[in-house]
């Protein structure tokens, strides 16, 4: 039992759980609940696969295999292909970016990266750190661009942030929640670096 999710002391007990099987680790939502009768106590097991991203990610990734992947991921936006980006992430991965409504599967965050290099033409990403504790995943980076597009200011930026990674089980990102100084970049934007 790695979380409990929910319990309600002699009636029920809700946990996330990995579990080892022949394909390898499965994370499950588990439900015991205890059902008194007259002659004693029955106990019904549900197995379900948990709700979110998070709750079905395993465990972080070798950290050198990981690194390659960041790196890997860097060398997508730098490409100026969204799609390549994307492809990054699960069918089904998201990509939040300061807290707004994330971006959910492949179209979505093609759209998103597509929407920095139609405002940042030249736009180049440079992967400052990986940090890896335990279960917990930060991407640090750097991007610089000059701000050209359609209604551009042609002020140059360079902003620094992170995102939170979730991982899934097949190596790819499950959920993004990326950070930067919003503020900072809307006075780039304006005034230049």
């Amino acid at each position: 039992m790695e979380e409990i999710l929910d319990w309600r002391p002699y009636d029920y007990l809700s946990d996330n759980g990995t579990h080892l099987t022949p394909a390898g680790p499965v994370r499950m939502l588990e439900t015991i609940e205890l059902e008194p009768t007259a002659t004693g106590t029955i106990v019904h097991f549900r197995y379900g696969r948990p709700n979110t991203a998070k709750g079905r990610a395993i465990m972080p990734p070798d950290p050198t295999k990981l690194r390659r992947f960041a790196e890997d991921y860097t060398a997508a936006w730098c490409s100026m292909d969204p799609a390549s980006v994307a492809a990054h992430f699960a069918l089904e991965g998201s990509l939040a970016i300061n807290g707004g409504p994330p971006a959910v599967g492949r179209h979505a965050i093609t759209e998103t990266a597509r929407s920095f290099y139609t405002a940042l033409p030249d736009m180049q990403v440079y992967m400052d750190d990986l940090v890896v504790e335990g279960d917990r995943i930060e991407y640090h980076w750097t991007f610089t661009g000059t701000n050209t597009g359609p209604g551009g200011t042609g002020m140059a930026v360079r902003v620094v942030g992170y995102e939170e990674w979730t991982i899934d089980n097949d190596g790819l990102i499950a959920a993004s929640s990326g950070h930067y100084d919003q503020a900072e970049y809307a006075r780039q934007l304006e005034n230049g670096v």
